[in-house]
């Protein structure tokens, strides 16, 4: 077709990015401090194309997204658009339920008078959306578990305390660090085995444990929860005396009640922190340490003959639950006399 005068043509139209990542999230809002657009065209038509491209749900430092690029007849144009600071306002889809966002394209040709447009020549595109640099993320996450299994050996010096000591009104403490703006729930099973096959089970009341969730961007959430005899068999667990391996099983459920309005940041993370308070009673009986201490005089005694008169004093401390007897002897090397001495139980 010869065109007798000049004339423009425009088309406009929409599409749809989704995000290969928001599997298990439905977006809301997310926050990238870099991020990149690859636009593809083949321009089968032999006149240039004028495009525009606009978006009001991805806005780059606060202001919508606008691009224009002019596309060469009978060619192809690839374009990378690097942005800093994006915001992304998302959609759901209601066939897919993918988080999506809308991009809008105008596309102009100007003609002139003896120009010929040929029919059956397309424009074709490809439009792709790379996250560079996250920064934090808001939306409403699907419930889902993640299982931990580990077993614990234990130490051979242990094992050989048990039978000196005994552990009396135990008492462990759990204080959860959750950094995600998700709520979590833990629970597990403990099994403690010995050598001789046996096994025994901590139990507790309440096994499912709620963790809170962060409220804001860059804040820790702290949860504590303590199990003692009151609400476990903590005291018959440890009486058992595993010897050989602590077995656990470990549930973490992640948005359990499906709460909305979740968030998640590039410094997010979460870890469990496990103060044990274990007493120790244990019986010590006719233990004796020797030890020989040869005593330097401060002062030259060159020029003595003899010592009349000599004080010894002893300062002793300590913070066990011992009784303890001292018995001194003391022995001069110039006249071999012993001299002994015994303390009363301190």
């Amino acid at each position: 077709m010869e065109l007798n005068q000049a004339q423009s043509f425009n088309y406009s139209f929409s599409t749809s990015i989704e995000l290969d990542e928001s599997g298990d999230i439905s977006l809301a809002q997310m926050y990238l401090e870099e991020s990149i657009m690859k636009l593809e065209f083949v321009n089968e038509i032999d006149h240039t194309i004028e495009l525009h491209i606009n978006s009001d749900d991805l806005t780059v430092d606060g202001l919508p997204l606008q691009l224009h690029y002019t596309v060469l007849g009978n060619n192809q144009t690839q374009v990378f658009g690097g942005f800093k600071n994006t915001a992304i306002e998302f959609t759901t889809d209601p066939v897919t339920g993918s988080s999506q966002f809308s991009i809008d394209y105008d596309l102009t040709i100007d003609l002139q008078q003896g120009d010929i447009l040929e029919a059956n020549r397309d424009l074709h595109y490809k439009a792709l959306f790379d996250v560079v640099d996250f920064e934090y993320v808001y939306g409403n996450f699907t419930t889902k578990q993640h299982i931990v299994s580990d077993s614990i050996q234990i130490n051979q010096k242990l094992t050989d305390l048990y039978d000196k000591v005994s552990v009396a009104d135990s008492k462990l403490t759990f204080t959860a660090h959750n950094g995600f703006g998700i709520p979590l729930s833990f629970s597990y099973d403990l099994f403690g085995k010995r050598t001789d096959g046996s096994q025994f089970q901590f139990v507790l009341d309440n096994n499912d444990q709620p963790i809170e969730a962060a409220t804001q961007l860059y804040e820790i959430a702290q949860s504590e929860w303590f199990y003692d005899k009151s609400n476990s068999n903590l005291d018959e667990f440890i009486s058992f005396i595993p010897d050989d391996k602590l077995n656990l099983n470990a549930t973490l459920d992640v948005n359990p009640n499906a709460v909305n309005d979740n968030f998640l940041h590039d410094e997010s993370e979460f870890w469990i922190d496990i103060y044990a308070e274990t007493p120790l009673h244990f019986n010590i009986n006719n233990v004796e340490i020797l030890d020989t201490l040869t005593i330097d005089s401060p002062i030259d005694t060159s020029d003595f003959d003899q010592i009349l008169e000599a004080t010894l004093h002893f300062d002793y401390r300590s913070e066990l639950p011992l009784e303890v007897q001292l018995n001194t002897q003391m022995i001069d090397t110039l006249s071999k006399n012993v001299f002994s001495s015994w303390t009363p139980y301190c």
